[in-house]
Protein backbone atom coordinates (compact mmCIF):
# COMPACT_ATOMS: atom_id res chain seq x y z
CA UNK A 1 0.00 0.00 0.00
CA UNK A 2 2.86 2.49 0.79
CA UNK A 3 4.16 2.07 -2.34
CA UNK A 4 1.29 2.57 -3.82
CA UNK A 5 1.05 5.89 -2.53
CA UNK A 6 4.69 6.98 -3.23
CA UNK A 7 3.59 6.28 -7.17
CA UNK A 8 0.76 8.09 -6.66
CA UNK A 9 2.32 11.05 -4.99
CA UNK A 10 4.97 11.17 -7.81
CA UNK A 11 2.31 11.16 -10.42
CA UNK A 12 0.28 14.11 -8.77
CA UNK A 13 3.55 15.96 -8.09
CA UNK A 14 4.74 15.87 -11.76
CA UNK A 15 0.97 16.57 -13.33
CA UNK A 16 1.52 19.90 -11.41
CA UNK A 17 5.05 20.63 -11.96
CA UNK A 18 3.78 20.07 -15.64
CA UNK A 19 0.77 22.42 -15.52
CA UNK A 20 3.32 24.99 -13.65
CA UNK A 21 5.57 24.81 -16.83
CA UNK A 22 2.59 25.00 -19.06
CA UNK A 23 1.20 28.13 -17.35
CA UNK A 24 4.48 30.06 -17.51
CA UNK A 25 4.69 29.64 -21.50
CA UNK A 26 0.81 30.57 -21.12
CA UNK A 27 2.07 33.73 -19.75
CA UNK A 28 3.66 34.85 -23.06
CA UNK A 29 1.25 34.16 -25.23
CA UNK A 30 -1.63 36.61 -26.90
CA UNK A 31 -4.89 35.74 -26.01
CA UNK A 32 -7.61 37.42 -28.36
CA UNK A 33 -11.36 37.49 -27.96
CA UNK A 34 -12.74 39.80 -29.89
CA UNK A 35 -15.14 42.59 -28.65
CA UNK A 36 -18.56 41.69 -29.37
CA UNK A 37 -19.70 45.19 -30.12
CA UNK A 38 -16.20 46.27 -32.20
CA UNK A 39 -15.07 42.92 -33.42
CA UNK A 40 -11.66 44.11 -35.09
CA UNK A 41 -10.63 44.93 -31.59
CA UNK A 42 -9.99 42.76 -28.42
CA UNK A 43 -12.50 43.06 -25.79
CA UNK A 44 -11.45 44.81 -22.61
CA UNK A 45 -9.75 42.24 -20.00
CA UNK A 46 -7.76 41.97 -16.71
CA UNK A 47 -6.31 38.22 -17.64
CA UNK A 48 -2.81 39.48 -18.61
CA UNK A 49 -3.79 38.50 -22.33
CA UNK A 50 -1.10 40.75 -23.65
CA UNK A 51 -3.03 42.53 -26.34
CA UNK A 52 -4.50 46.03 -27.08
CA UNK A 53 -6.56 47.91 -29.68
CA UNK A 54 -7.97 50.71 -30.62
CA UNK A 55 -9.59 53.27 -33.48
CA UNK A 56 -7.05 55.43 -35.10
CA UNK A 57 -9.00 57.59 -37.30
CA UNK A 58 -11.43 54.72 -37.45
CA UNK A 59 -8.79 52.10 -38.60
CA UNK A 60 -8.22 49.64 -36.63
CA UNK A 61 -4.64 49.80 -34.62
CA UNK A 62 -3.72 46.41 -32.43
CA UNK A 63 -1.08 44.48 -31.50
CA UNK A 64 0.21 41.51 -33.75
CA UNK A 65 3.69 40.58 -31.33
CA UNK A 66 4.32 38.11 -28.58
CA UNK A 67 5.62 41.47 -26.77
CA UNK A 68 2.91 44.35 -27.80
CA UNK A 69 4.42 46.46 -24.77
CA UNK A 70 7.27 47.42 -23.62
CA UNK A 71 8.07 49.78 -20.39
CA UNK A 72 11.13 51.41 -20.00
CA UNK A 73 12.34 53.42 -16.69
CA UNK A 74 15.34 55.76 -18.15
CA UNK A 75 15.93 59.53 -16.48
CA UNK A 76 12.86 59.08 -14.03
CA UNK A 77 10.97 59.19 -17.08
CA UNK A 78 8.54 56.12 -17.26
CA UNK A 79 7.88 55.30 -21.02
CA UNK A 80 4.64 53.01 -21.96
CA UNK A 81 5.37 51.62 -25.88
CA UNK A 82 2.67 49.93 -27.59
CA UNK A 83 3.66 47.81 -30.94
CA UNK A 84 1.36 47.36 -33.48
CA UNK A 85 -0.24 48.09 -36.89
CA UNK A 86 -3.01 49.32 -38.15
CA UNK A 87 -5.52 48.22 -40.92
CA UNK A 88 -6.32 49.55 -44.02
CA UNK A 89 -10.04 49.20 -43.56
CA UNK A 90 -12.01 48.39 -41.02
CA UNK A 91 -13.97 45.01 -41.64
CA UNK A 92 -12.80 42.37 -39.27
CA UNK A 93 -10.33 41.40 -36.85
CA UNK A 94 -8.57 39.26 -39.35
CA UNK A 95 -8.17 42.47 -41.80
CA UNK A 96 -4.95 42.61 -43.50
CA UNK A 97 -2.69 44.51 -41.75
CA UNK A 98 -0.72 47.78 -42.69
CA UNK A 99 1.12 50.30 -41.03
CA UNK A 100 3.98 49.57 -38.34
CA UNK A 101 3.00 51.69 -35.64
CA UNK A 102 4.78 52.82 -32.17
CA UNK A 103 2.75 54.29 -29.69
CA UNK A 104 4.92 55.77 -26.47
CA UNK A 105 2.76 57.57 -23.35
CA UNK A 106 6.05 58.76 -21.56
CA UNK A 107 5.17 59.80 -18.23
CA UNK A 108 8.06 62.02 -16.08
CA UNK A 109 8.92 62.00 -12.61
CA UNK A 110 8.21 58.76 -12.05
CA UNK A 111 10.87 57.09 -9.74
CA UNK A 112 10.58 53.01 -8.96
CA UNK A 113 13.07 50.39 -8.66
CA UNK A 114 10.88 47.32 -9.92
CA UNK A 115 8.02 46.18 -11.77
CA UNK A 116 5.59 45.63 -8.50
CA UNK A 117 5.99 49.51 -8.47
CA UNK A 118 3.64 50.37 -11.16
CA UNK A 119 0.57 48.99 -8.55
CA UNK A 120 0.88 53.57 -7.91
CA UNK A 121 -0.57 53.17 -11.23
CA UNK A 122 -3.66 51.61 -10.10
CA UNK A 123 -6.95 52.88 -10.75
CA UNK A 124 -5.91 56.16 -11.64
CA UNK A 125 -7.01 58.42 -14.40
CA UNK A 126 -4.01 60.49 -16.13
CA UNK A 127 -5.08 63.69 -18.31
CA UNK A 128 -2.58 63.72 -21.87
CA UNK A 129 -3.43 67.40 -21.86
CA UNK A 130 -2.63 68.47 -18.81
CA UNK A 131 -0.51 66.54 -16.45
CA UNK A 132 3.08 66.91 -18.69
CA UNK A 133 2.34 63.87 -20.48
CA UNK A 134 4.59 63.41 -23.88
CA UNK A 135 2.60 61.13 -26.52
CA UNK A 136 4.97 60.14 -29.42
CA UNK A 137 4.00 58.10 -32.96
CA UNK A 138 6.03 56.52 -34.98
CA UNK A 139 4.99 55.21 -38.41
CA UNK A 140 6.70 52.98 -40.23
CA UNK A 141 10.12 54.55 -38.33
CA UNK A 142 8.76 57.60 -39.23
CA UNK A 143 8.43 60.24 -36.47
CA UNK A 144 5.07 61.96 -36.42
CA UNK A 145 4.64 65.04 -33.93
CA UNK A 146 1.86 64.65 -31.75
CA UNK A 147 -0.16 67.45 -30.10
CA UNK A 148 -2.73 66.53 -27.77
CA UNK A 149 -5.76 68.36 -27.58
CA UNK A 150 -7.90 66.55 -25.18
CA UNK A 151 -7.67 62.41 -23.81
CA UNK A 152 -6.66 60.40 -21.36
CA UNK A 153 -4.95 56.99 -20.42
CA UNK A 154 -7.05 55.25 -17.33
CA UNK A 155 -5.00 51.87 -15.88
CA UNK A 156 -8.18 50.64 -14.44
CA UNK A 157 -5.96 47.81 -12.59
CA UNK A 158 -2.92 46.88 -12.04
CA UNK A 159 -2.17 44.18 -9.75
CA UNK A 160 0.69 41.41 -9.18
CA UNK A 161 0.18 37.62 -10.86
CA UNK A 162 1.54 34.95 -8.36
CA UNK A 163 2.53 31.15 -9.45
CA UNK A 164 2.83 29.16 -6.46
CA UNK A 165 3.03 31.95 -4.17
CA UNK A 166 5.88 33.18 -6.05
CA UNK A 167 5.92 36.82 -7.69
CA UNK A 168 5.98 35.99 -11.45
CA UNK A 169 4.48 39.63 -13.11
CA UNK A 170 2.52 42.45 -12.81
CA UNK A 171 -1.08 42.32 -14.90
CA UNK A 172 -1.51 46.34 -15.94
CA UNK A 173 -4.96 47.00 -17.59
CA UNK A 174 -6.69 49.85 -18.85
CA UNK A 175 -8.23 52.26 -21.68
CA UNK A 176 -7.03 55.29 -23.75
CA UNK A 177 -8.47 57.70 -25.83
CA UNK A 178 -7.68 61.15 -27.33
CA UNK A 179 -7.76 63.78 -30.04
CA UNK A 180 -4.62 65.34 -31.18
CA UNK A 181 -2.70 66.94 -34.30
CA UNK A 182 -0.64 64.10 -35.43
CA UNK A 183 2.21 65.86 -37.93
CA UNK A 184 -0.49 68.36 -38.66
CA UNK A 185 -3.54 66.36 -39.15
CA UNK A 186 -6.34 66.46 -36.56
CA UNK A 187 -6.97 62.87 -35.70
CA UNK A 188 -8.63 60.67 -32.92
CA UNK A 189 -7.42 57.24 -31.21
CA UNK A 190 -10.22 55.85 -29.02
CA UNK A 191 -11.57 53.08 -27.57
CA UNK A 192 -8.42 52.06 -26.82
CA UNK A 193 -8.15 49.54 -24.32
CA UNK A 194 -4.97 47.23 -23.31
CA UNK A 195 -4.32 44.23 -20.83
CA UNK A 196 -0.61 43.34 -20.50
CA UNK A 197 1.64 40.88 -18.50
CA UNK A 198 4.81 42.85 -17.36
CA UNK A 199 7.38 40.99 -16.19
CA UNK A 200 10.98 40.21 -16.83
CA UNK A 201 11.17 40.27 -20.82
CA UNK A 202 9.14 43.13 -20.83
CA UNK A 203 10.34 45.78 -18.17
CA UNK A 204 13.35 47.63 -18.18
CA UNK A 205 15.91 50.21 -16.09
CA UNK A 206 18.20 52.13 -17.63
CA UNK A 207 19.05 54.19 -14.84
Amino acid sequence: MRNIQIILFVILLSLLTACTKNFEVELRESVVNPDPRHPDLPAYSEFGYNNFGAYYDRHAFRSVTRTPLKIVIENGNLYFKFQGSKTDEVDSYYSVLRPEIDLYFIMPNFINSSSRELSLLNDSIIDLKHDSIEVNIFENGIVKTVEVLNGNIHFKKVQELRIDQVFEEMIISGTFQFQAMISGEPSTIDYGRFDMGVGYSTFYMLD
